[in-house]
């Protein structure tokens, strides 16, 4: 029997989860993720299977041996109709499609866990491993996977903002291309080269959503803003490990920044969070000024601190 795990239960509104998971190997060297064709498998896995779930895949990375996703994870599920119109779309290729109707047990059972990340995890890593040991034929058996997924609850829009560039950047940060955008394993990567987002309406509604005036911003405007988000991050790690290595001063690794990106003194997007207690509900991505203005009004809202009674003795 799986455990549950309490903390990516459903809350309200939905969870934000950081999944990943690495493949197991007594060879140090296995890498079938990093193959081209196992990628564009387990992406046609991936989509396959939202088609049963209630679930929001954002981001994906296959990096070798191991892989990272960004999913949300809404709190509705699907009525019983919607739970058997999902079950038949996803059976609707097959060439004896099963009939079912309301009553049946596979309606029930897309009904209950349509919003499950350990349902679809478990069905997508399943079916990759079936497939990848079929195109190895006989030169491995047993699991594929070291373990269950791990998953990490995102507490708010500004880490989930912050896991999207973590998870974009794992290729880059690993040596093995210069830019996020020629990472063919990876959303991104992908986005770049053919020109669409592999899942470009829970993109639009979770990031997208999160900039300032975001119902005029195109997926073509941010994915150019998300490629110099990027390769000012990458210039920023090489400035770091310079300062780490004590080559350069603190005070000069900001100076050769700003000079090879002066974009971030006037139109730099930030993210900020200002109370997770008191502020819980207002994210921000957007130009400093936007940011600096809402943050004037959140203090204006606030109310007064109370004086505290003095007594006299």
């Amino acid at each position: 029997m799986r455990m549950q795990r309490e903390f990516i239960k459903n809350r309200s509104g939905g969870s934000y989860l950081h999944v990943y998971n690495h493949i197991t190997s007594e060879k140090t060297n296995h890498y079938p993720l990093a193959d081209e064709i196992h990628q564009d498998k387990f992406f046609v896995i991936c989509k396959d299977y939202l088609v049963k779930y209630n679930l929001e895949v954002i981001s994906t990375v296959c990096m070798g041996n191991h892989f990272h996703m960004l999913v949300y994870c809404p709190e509705e599920k699907l009525s019983l109709e919607e739970a058997l119109m999902a079950y038949n779309a996803f059976h609707a290729h097959k060439k004896y499609p099963p009939k079912v109707d309301t009553d049946s047990y596979e309606a029930e059972h897309v009904q209950e866990h349509c919003n499950d990340i350990s349902e679809y995890m478990r069905e997508v890593q399943r079916t990759y491993s079936e497939w990848h040991n079929k195109i190895c034929g006989f030169k491995r058996g047993g699991h594929l996977w070291q373990a269950r997924f791990q998953s990490q609850l995102i507490q708010s829009s500004a880490y989930l903002w912050a896991c999207l560039r973590y998870i974009e950047m794992n290729p880059v940060r690993a040596g093995i291309c210069p830019s996020a955008g020629e990472f063919s394993g990876s959303t991104f990567g992908r986005w770049c080269e053919n020109g669409f987002h592999c899942f470009e309406e829970a993109f639009l509604e979770h990031i997208v959503s999160l900039a300032n005036d975001h119902d005029k911003v195109s997926m073509t405007d941010f994915k150019t803003y998300l490629t110099s988000e990027f390769d000012r991050l990458s210039y920023t790690d090489e400035m770091k490990k310079l300062m780490a290595c004590g080559q350069k001063t603190e005070a000069e690794v900001l100076e050769e920044l700003y000079r090879e990106h002066p974009e971030d003194k006037t139109i730099n997007v930030e993210v900020a969070v200002f109370s997770v207690i008191d502020y819980h509900t207002k994210k921000f991505i957007g130009s400093k000024d936007f940011i600096d203005q809402e943050y004037k009004n959140w203090l204006a809202s606030r109310p007064p601190k109370r004086r505290k009674k003095t007594t006299s003795s």
